[in-house]
């Protein structure tokens, strides 16, 4: 959507508006994944003033995962970028504690572990987990969502469907708590159902990032 010919114009833009790039996503390593191939977005991103980078790992040995994720945040590095593993059950990392054992195994400076709230929970893992992994979280991603969601429309809820924080059942303020205090938090609240009701973008984004902050406001440790 975004190639080198447009930067020029979209940093003037995000200046005039006041709007920053955080994250760029989302980088797929596997054992046959051609990294070289990557270094281009990383620059792109680097170019627009982005921080932070995503990677799934869609490696199962611990050994060839880390060297993957060793090769990715050296390019990331030169480009002043930092990564975050995220966790998920569509990758071979699917919980916190898998996550922090291939970030312990790769030991990269400018590497860490995105905490989503939605793959935390679906993951069986909760505050406590989060709590496990505190000093490796370097982003988090906050939603709302049902207590129990059959398997089969996982990959539809995750991509497509999530719910406004306060208004499902995941214990937001126990897993915000567990997160340390100086990290991004974004609100992951895509609704295909609500844009294809007629709710612009604008609304939606305004009624997610509201209750977020409500939220963060409303608990004693903020």
């Amino acid at each position: 959507m975004v190639g080198p010919s447009d930067v020029l114009a979209l940093r003037e833009a995000m200046l005039r508006t006041g709007v920053t790039p955080f994250n760029l996503e989302v980088f797929p390593l596997s054992a046959d994944a051609h990294l070289s191939e990557m270094v281009d977005g990383l620059a792109l991103g680097s170019a627009l003033g982005a921080r932070h980078a995503t990677v799934h790992v869609h490696e199962e040995n611990l050994e060839i995962a880390a060297g993957l994720l060793q090769r990715f945040c050296a390019m990331a590095e030169a480009c002043g970028i930092t990564v975050g593993l995220e966790y998920n059950s569509f990758s071979k990392v699917s919980t916190p504690a898998s996550a922090m054992a291939l970030v312990n195994a790769a030991g990269c400076s400018n590497l860490g572990i995105i905490a989503d709230f939605l793959h935390t929970v679906r993951s069986g893992a909760g505050a406590d987990d989060l709590a496990a992994i505190h000093e490796a979280i370097g982003y988090a991603q906050i939603c709302d969502g049902l207590a129990q969601m059959p398997l089969d429309q996982r990959w539809r809820e995750a991509i497509s469907d999530r719910m406004v924080p306060g208004t499902g059942d995941f214990a937001l303020s126990a897993m915000v708590a567990a997160l340390p205090d100086d990290i991004v938090i974004d609100v992951e609240v895509p609704q295909r159902v609500a844009r294809e009701n007629g709710v612009s973008a604008w609304k939606r984004a305004r009624e997610a990032v509201a209750a977020t902050r409500l939220l963060l406001d409303r608990d004693p440790w903020r």
